[in-house]
């Protein structure tokens, strides 16, 4: 998937996100899925300007990219929805309960949804959740073009996918990608 790089030296700038965030929290009922409050108040997040000083991180901006492709789509965009700080972020919170209700059976969404570390190394789930209107659902992960999936995050993911095609019911497939396929990998680069 190709992006303007005008957006990422904005993005980079602290430019873009706060535009994002009124947009589509605007535009779309489940916009606080992908750009949350939480997000905008901590200054680590998502780069911002504050006094003319750039502070937080550039990390996001795969995952904002392909969520407002999908959101575009018609589809709902889960980001962030892991049990981590739970009581100190309300929409992290909101967004958590949301996954667990999207992914049904408790436990796929125990095993997705609850922070695991692994030789001392956080494994996190796909970087977004997305759904339709009937909570059928698909995971896509998110990197640039000179990021790699690791060999935990590759096991985690068959692990997901082994799962949920033993657990689902026979007529439930993922949205949009082949039959017993639920996580897709998403590679951004620069247009040029």
């Amino acid at each position: 998937m190709r992006y303007g790089a005008e957006k990422w030296e904005l993005y980079c700038q602290g430019a873009l996100f706060d535009q994002w965030y009124q947009e589509y929290r605007k535009l779309y009922l489940n916009g606080y899925l992908l750009f949350s409050k939480d997000e905008r108040d901590d200054r680590k997040q998502v780069p911002r300007l504050v006094n003319g000083v750039k502070q937080g991180s550039n990390d996001f901006f795969p995952d904002f990219i392909v969520g407002i492709h999908y959101l575009r789509k018609g589809y709902n965009v889960v980001r962030d929805y892991r049990n981590v700080a739970l009581d100190r972020y309300p929409e992290r919170r909101e967004r958590h309960h949301k996954a667990r209700e999207v992914l049904g059976g408790e436990d796929v969404a125990s095993f997705v949804c609850e922070k695991k570390f692994d030789r001392k190394r956080d494994i996190h789930p796909p970087d977004l959740l997305v759904f339709d209107s009937r909570n059928r659902f698909f995971f896509s992960e998110v990197k640039l073009l000179n990021d790699e999936l690791s060999i935990d995050q590759l096991k985690f993911f068959i692990e997901i996918e082994r799962r949920l095609n033993r657990l689902a019911p026979p007529t439930l497939q993922a949205l949009v990608l082949p039959r017993g396929h639920w996580v897709e990998v998403v590679y951004l680069q620069p247009r040029t």
